[in-house]
């Protein structure tokens, strides 16, 4: 926990989860603390239903089953089996792989927001893995958001920059810009890259 915006204000935090479009926070409640962690909450998704993934093992001529709640089941070739995943995670389940060819995905059930779950197969409603971010001001908490990890956030004071970017003069409101330092290095190597 870092606190930041001690002498200045107003703290603007940009923050992004997942790599999706950076957001804003700003408060004139100086100085704030940031905090990150990693939460589960309940997948209250109402396309999200319990699958049963079946195969016969690798290792031996056993019939496996395994359920789990979610969106998008697939199999995923390891080149020593096929693995099961949901929603592009990999489903841990014993240590074996499926035999390719012998996998199948079938939907047993479903949820709902109003009635719960409705179980019609071996699941239960699955833990989402997420990141928090929350703002505090003189110990009480004035902000909170959580999202899909990674969790990638900046703090800015007054009218400075972010850390790792240059200031500069602008006509525009409100007389300056800040600009990123590693993405232009980045933008300016690439075009070196193309001029060779």
């Amino acid at each position: 926990m870092t606190e930041y915006c001690g002498n200045s204000s107003p703290a603007t935090v940009n923050y992004s989860f997942n790599g999706i479009a950076q957001t804003k926070f700003i408060t004139q409640q100086t100085p704030i603390t940031v905090e990150t962690s990693e939460v589960e909450e309940l997948d209250n998704n109402p396309a999200s239903i319990c699958w049963r993934f079946t195969g016969i093992g690798v290792a031996n001529n056993d019939n496996y089953q395994l359920f789990a709640y979610g969106v998008n089941p697939s199999f995923h070739d390891s080149g020593t089996g096929m693995q099961p995943y949901m929603d592009g995670e990999r489903l841990q389940y014993e240590g074996y792989f499926y035999r390719k060819g012998s996998e199948s995905v079938a939907p047993t059930g479903n949820a709902s927001y109003i009635t719960g779950w409705d179980n019609k197969g071996d699941c239960n409603p699955r833990m989402i893995k997420k990141c928090k971010l929350t703002i505090k001001s003189n110990g009480a908490t004035i902000f909170e958001k959580t999202g899909k990890c990674p969790l990638e956030y900046q703090v800015t004071c007054g009218d400075e920059c972010p850390e790792g970017s240059h200031k500069c003069t602008h006509k525009a409101y409100p007389g300056y810009c800040c600009v990123p330092c590693k993405e232009v290095a980045q933008r300016i190597n690439n075009i070196a890259n193309k001029v060779r």
